[in-house]
């Protein structure tokens, strides 16, 4: 076994807590529909955390390459898992209280959190090649990095509905087109 294969179990085990926990969101929200006030933005944002889960754990790939692993080089890499998880479980709403669940309180809630978390798992992740190779990334990636940084700003400094429904939007459809661009080969 590689440094690199026993050094993504752990990896692939938070990726994979995250893409249970927003799953199992995704269908409370289908089993509580009788009783849930949905919210656009919130869903929409659940399927981006899903999407941002798969293609993080695609690009993990990309570091099989590296023969050699320090602890701050793992835990690194170990982060961005982990701050994407503690992300996606901000948003995915609470079934425990009885009556009506209002998807819009709670994401309304939890906003401020999870954008925060958002904008550190950016910041992270432009660090970590800086980390694993001493360079920034591509400028294409850097200018990605840069759009979902503004996004991630305007959600965190407005409650604003129609703010909210355009940034999930526009960051679910932004996300899709910057995974096209820069990710469709398995490197």
């Amino acid at each position: 076994m590689t440094d690199f294969e026993y050094l993504s179990v752990l990896i692939s085990i938070v990726l994979g807590l995250g893409i249970t926990n927003i799953l199992g969101g995704l269908g409370a929200i289908v089993r509580n529909r009788h009783r849930t006030k949905l919210y656009a933005p919130l869903v929409t944002t659940l399927v981006l955390m899903f999407v941002v889960h798969v293609q993080t754990w695609w690009t993990m790939f990309g570091l099989r390459g590296i023969r050699e692993w320090n602890i701050l080089e793992f835990f690194v890499v170990l982060m961005q898992p982990t701050i994407l998880y503690l992300a996606s479980s901000m948003l995915v709403p609470d079934f425990s209280e009885a009556g009506e669940i209002d998807l819009r309180a709670q994401y309304h809630r939890e906003r401020r959190w999870f954008f925060g978390t958002m904008f550190a798992l950016i910041c992270l992740s432009l660090v970590r090649p800086v980390v694993l190779s001493g360079r920034l990334t591509a400028i294409p990636d850097l200018i990605g990095h840069g759009v979902f940084l503004i996004a991630i700003a305007a959600g965190l400094a407005t409650d604003s509905d129609r703010v909210h429904k355009f940034v999930s939007g526009f960051m679910l459809v932004f996300f899709i087109a910057y995974i096209a661009t820069l990710f469709v080969q398995l490197n």
